[in-house]
This record gives C-alpha cells, structure tokens and sequence, in this order.
C-alpha cells in the first residue's frame, strides 16, 4: 500500500518528524519564566537577545529589536516619529516649500505645508526644554525617562546604550541577510559565540 504524498507527521517522543524531511520541531516546556522565553526566542533565532551594561553597580539591561519589550518599542518608535518632541503651537503659520519636479529641478510653484499640532524638530524640546541629542532619546526610549535618569546619574552615558542597541541590531540584520544569501560587506559577520 502507497502512502499519501501528504502522509500525517510520525509522533516519536514529542517530537514531530516529518518523512522525508529534515525538519525536526521539539516540544517547548510548558512554563517558563519571561527570560527564560526570550533566550529560548533569540536562541531559534540565533541571536544575542540583550546586553547588561553594568553602571554604579547596577544592571542596565539594552535589548535588541527582535526582543524589544512592548513599552520600550512603542517609545522607540514614536521617537522615531519625532512623537516625543513638544509639537508646533496652535498658531504656527504653515512652512513654505518649493515644489520640485521629478529630476529635483524647481517648478517655480510653492505650497504652504501646515506645522501646527505636529512634532518641531526645527527647533526639538520635550517638556519645554531643550530636547537632548539622538543617542540620549534613544537610550531614554530604551529606559524610560526615570531608568535613563538613574542610568546617567549612576555615571552611565547615552551612547554607551545607543552603540549596544545598534550593535545588537546589526548583528541580527547581517545574520538575516547572510541567510537569505545577502551578505553586505560592510555588516559584521555574525557570530557563533
């Protein structure tokens, strides 16, 4: 009698193998602590899920995106946004822009784009001061304001977290590309360690 080309998955030892298939998916266990879950994730993944960076005594913990806790990536990416920046007041006049061609040659006409209500970034602040450079609003998304408070005052800088989270990301990406047979020179090689 002839199997089905489509035959159900052998069950051997909770594991499913599937005839003719390399493929092996294993069991997970059935509980797990938060951390446990996200090296077992980065582990499937094949990446380095975070970085303590250890300041005053304290664990400052920088995750990469693929492990980016919720709170931290919502802050992420509306700093990405500019969301964090203070917005224009209700009676900025709108900007005047000239309008190019699809060469980037002017056209001579000019549009007014509205800036009330959405983030400044001609003149950036967040609560009313002076908002602070890229790597502090990114260490600060990654945090929290008060964790990058402490992160500081412990002696902490924010380019330490911005090179790490960079760091972690890139070597995700250049591991991604190198399986999808992408490889860009310029990207660290990933490694096993």
């Amino acid at each position: 009698m002839t199997q089905p080309a489509h035959a159900a998955p052998e069950i051997v030892n909770a594991e499913v193998v599937e005839e003719k298939s390399p493929i092996r998916l294993k069991s997970l266990p059935t509980r797990m602590t938060l951390e446990e879950l996200q090296l077992q994730i980065a582990d499937k993944l094949g990446i380095t899920p975070y970085v303590d960076i250890n300041v005053g005594g304290r664990d400052y913990r920088v995750h990469g995106m693929q492990v980016m806790p919720d709170d931290a990536l919502e802050r992420i990416n509306a700093m990405w946004q500019d969301k964090d920046l203070d917005p224009w007041p209700d009676d900025t006049p709108p900007r005047k822009v000239a309008v190019t061609d699809k060469d980037g040659k002017m056209t001579g006409e000019v549009i007014e784009v509205p800036r009330a209500g959405r983030p400044n970034t001609e003149n950036p602040t967040i609560d009313g001061k002076t908002a602070p450079n890229p790597s502090a609003r990114l260490a600060r998304s990654i945090f929290g304001v008060e964790k990058y408070e402490q992160f500081k005052a412990d002696g902490g800088e924010s380019y330490m977290v911005a090179w790490v989270f960079n760091e972690l990301n890139d070597i995700a990406k250049a591991k991604e590309d190198a399986e999808k047979g992408e490889a860009d020179p310029k990207s660290p090689a990933p490694s096993d360690s």
